[in-house]
């Protein structure tokens, strides 16, 4: 089957990336492995209210509950984030995923499930059943990528990657759901943190990750234990999985016509590990791309994404290290300088969600 723009992936980037390239002349193919397109609530599901915006996406209808700020924890120690208006949304992920994939199809995609690309060829790419032929390849299948490992490009690297496990609770004692929770713990969640997110209606998801996959099992038992934690958790469990998030960029992301994005790319904030909207629009800029070198432009992905967004995920990246370096103790003293010096003030008045 030949294309001008083969997408494999259709989550959220992905889709993003097929809606863009059919809007800028490119006959696109949005292909997914799994029978049915979507993450399956395999994410915490929180977002910027102005991030998702500006990825021009029918989101209201998604929407489970609102946010309004953020308490952050180390140790006994905590200062609170407090905004009059909506910062953040939580959202059912799933429903947002076919929301994103419908409005690529209603442009023109075309989406094939069960098909996981499984080779390269002379002409294209492979599943075990189909061949593709392509004019531009456009990876967003996650932080494992087929597509990154069958074209080479650099690994993103274990030490880059956090491994996180959330579960979501009925009947939860959540004493303020405008605002979430975040754990700060170098010993327990080395290279990450723990979180409790309101969900609306009693229920709340609760998880943490790590990138030292060895200290996986200590937080697991332990986060759980936590007072703070335990008075929260529900008694009935929805849900629970584990999932990996990038944490760093890849050295590389475009070689020749194919080009990764999302998770793939590691387009992710080193901070947070949220993914959907940076990486949503550089899927979008992807799509947009391949379309117009197709008309004739000589435009770099790689370029373009990186002089728009690299700078931003290079601070999250830099903030990321800077604290993954403190100590227990530091964070426990700057949790409780952010609290006494009124910085946490300034914060609420300025600052977003992130």
């Amino acid at each position: 089957m030949n294309a001008d723009v083969v997408v494999v992936g259709a989550s959220a980037c992905g889709s993003l990336a097929a809606r863009s390239a059919v809007k800028a002349g490119a006959k696109t193919l949005l292909l997914e492995e799994d029978a049915l397109p979507g993450k399956f609530h395999k994410c915490s599901g929180l977002y910027s209210k102005r991030g998702l915006q500006r990825l021009g996406v029918n989101y209201e209808d998604c929407v489970v509950h609102e946010i309004k700020g953020a308490n952050v924890h180390a140790g006994k120690y905590s200062f609170t984030v407090s905004k009059r208006d909506t910062v953040a949304l939580v959202l059912n992920r799933q429903k947002l995923d076919e929301e994103i994939v419908a409005e690529a199809v209603d442009a023109g995609a075309v989406l094939k499930t069960s098909e996981r690309i499984v080779k390269k060829t002379a002409r294209g790419v492979a599943s075990q059943n189909n061949e593709y032929s392509y004019r531009y390849l456009i990876g967003a299948d996650g932080v494992s990528s087929s597509i990154a490992h069958l074209y080479n490009f650099p690994p993103i690297g274990n030490g880059n990657i956090a491994m996180c496990y959330e579960a979501e609770f009925d009947n939860c004692n959540v004493a303020d759901s405008e605002k979430v929770d975040v754990f700060l713990d170098s010993k327990l969640f080395p290279g990450f943190f723990g979180w409790i997110i309101p969900a609306g209606e009693r229920k709340a998801r609760i998880g943490f990750g790590t990138t030292k996959h060895s200290a996986v099992k200590n937080a697991f038992e332990k986060f759980f234990q936590l007072p703070s934690v335990k008075k929260v958790k529900g008694d009935v469990k929805l849900r629970e999985f584990w999932h990996s998030i990038p944490i760093r960029v890849r050295k590389k992301t475009e070689v020749e016509n194919v080009l990764l994005v999302g998770d793939a790319a590691g387009q992710t904030k080193s901070t947070s590990g949220g993914g959907v909207v940076f990486g949503g629009q550089c899927a979008m800029l992807a799509g947009e791309i391949a379309g117009r070198n197709l008309q004739g432009e000589k435009l770099s992905y790689e370029v373009e994404w990186r002089k728009r967004f690299g700078k931003t995920l290079g601070v999250h990246r830099v903030v990321r290290k800077a604290f993954d370096a403190l100590p227990t103790a530091l964070h426990k003293l700057t949790v409780f300088g952010f609290d006494k010096l009124f910085i946490s003030k300034v914060i609420s008045k300025f600052g977003d969600m992130d």
